[in-house]
């Protein structure tokens, strides 16, 4: 009887073991396989299918991303006809800085699309080489493109922190001339109301 219980436990044993052997002989096949990176690893996802606005267009997307905010402000410049300058120039900055903002986002993706096609060039030379110097090609492709991408990400940052800074001097400047043409236009009506109740 204890031999039987004794059996049926190794039995059971390696019935139980057979599959996990197999498991990890599957895995190990897996890890085996040479795997070439993927662009959409190193990329931003806002640049993975972005393409560049070419320059004819750019004037006129400029103006479809700022016509909402110029038709709202020429419906409050029907509310006060006396400050007509003021919506009038924001418009003008408006559309100026989305001309601009657009130019700067073709040359951020003109630099995704350069470097993909380096990175594909890089990944296409290591498929043609022989399989066992393959995984350690696409290593290097990795840690080249993760440099390369901690470096630019480091440069958006550094040139975010200097957009941020450039338009708060931007917004301290058209605060400061829509208060001198608010004071201008106060005057103005402070004369003709001089003038009006003095004559």
């Amino acid at each position: 009887m204890k031999k039987k219980i004794l059996c049926l436990l190794i039995f059971t044993i390696l019935i139980s073991t057979i599959p996990v052997f197999a498991d990890v002989k599957g895995k190990v096949s897996d890890t085996n396989k040479v795997v070439p990176p993927s662009w959409s690893e190193f990329c931003p996802s806002q640049y993975l299918n972005a393409h560049i606005i070419p320059d004819f267009q750019i004037n006129m997307k400029a103006k479809e991303y700022c016509d909402g905010y110029c038709s709202s402000k020429k419906k409050w410049v029907k509310a006060v006809q006396i400050l007509t300058v003021l919506p009038a120039y924001s418009c003008l900055a408006s559309e100026m800085y989305w001309t601009k903002r657009i130019r700067e986002e073709n040359e951020i993706i003109a630099y995704w699309n350069n470097r993909k096609q380096l990175f594909d060039a890089a990944v296409a030379t290591c498929e043609s080489a022989p399989v066992d110097v393959q995984a350690s090609c696409y290593m290097q492709v990795r840690q080249l493109e993760l440099q390369r991408k901690q470096l630019a990400m480091q440069n958006m940052q550094m040139d975010l922190m200097y957009y941020n800074a450039r338009v708060q001097s931007m917004n301290a400047i058209n605060q400061n001339i829509q208060m001198q043409n608010i004071n201008t236009n106060l005057n103005n009506i402070n004369n003709n109301l001089n003038r009006i109740y003095y004559h």
